[in-house]
């Protein structure tokens, strides 16, 4: 440990909450990952995606949470919005002045799964200078 007891000699400060204040993950995501087979095609989701872990959320958020995902898609297939995720820009969810996820209990999958303090949440803290 460092002087301070926080951090690793040489290294990224070892958060109590890893992911509080942070949002280094978020800030490259461009859309919520995950939720993007829903928007595939003008009919919506494929049944299978429906009953995986993201549609069941998916379908289980609020429609105002939702709203914002349906105008990104919308507008990006519309050519109206640059791909975002294509572009290695936050996500649409991200709340820059929080630096975390503005709707994180309806986050998905991939996001629940990501390990807050984990190799790549430090690789990416490091990228981001966090």
């Amino acid at each position: 440990m460092g002087d301070d007891g926080t951090t690793p000699p040489g290294g990224l400060p070892i958060l109590e909450d890893p992911c509080r204040g942070c949002g280094a993950c978020c800030e490259y995501a461009g859309a919520p990952p995950g939720y993007a087979p829903a928007y595939v095609t003008e009919e919506g989701a494929p049944q299978g995606w429906l009953h995986g872990d993201d549609g069941r959320t998916f379908l289980a958020m609020p429609a105002e949470v939702r709203a914002t995902l349906d105008d990104y898609y919308r507008d990006v297939r519309a050519g109206v919005l640059e791909d975002r995720e294509q572009q290695g820009d936050p996500c649409v969810w991200y709340d820059p002045v929080a630096r975390r996820c503005s709707h994180y209990q309806w986050r998905p999958f991939a996001c629940r799964d990501f390990q807050a303090g984990g190799g790549d949440c430090l690789a990416i803290r490091d990228y981001a200078g966090r």
